[in-house]
């Protein structure tokens, strides 16, 4: 009979965390002192309400540079509030490439 319980309640919360899921990225990643962090002007954070002003910790940088692709620009959404645009380095370092606002509504 224990093990009906506790196979029943492992499922249950096995679906509900599932069911959780909202499908955003977790910035945290882990990073030490010689981990390349992106410099303002490299990526734009776009707030998508007016309502809600999301709050990011600097870790998010150290994301924002790991994402980073050589040739592909990339759009990642960060929540239901916020989304981040990455430029390649490619188009960073192209001729004339004009330094992003950090943040944008």
């Amino acid at each position: 009979m224990k093990t009906i319980i506790l196979l029943f309640m492992f499922t249950t919360c096995v679906f509900l965390s599932h069911s959780q899921s909202t499908g955003y990225v977790d910035y945290h990643i882990e990073h030490d002192e010689n981990s390349p962090m992106a410099e303002t002007g490299t990526y734009q954070i776009m707030i998508l309400s007016k309502k809600k002003q999301p709050v990011f910790t600097s870790e998010i940088l150290y994301f924002i540079e790991s994402k980073r692709k050589d040739d592909v620009d990339c759009l990642i959404h960060l929540s239901e509030y916020a989304d981040v645009f990455i430029p390649s380095r490619k188009t960073i370092n192209k001729e004339g490439f004009i330094p992003l606002e950090e943040i944008t509504h």
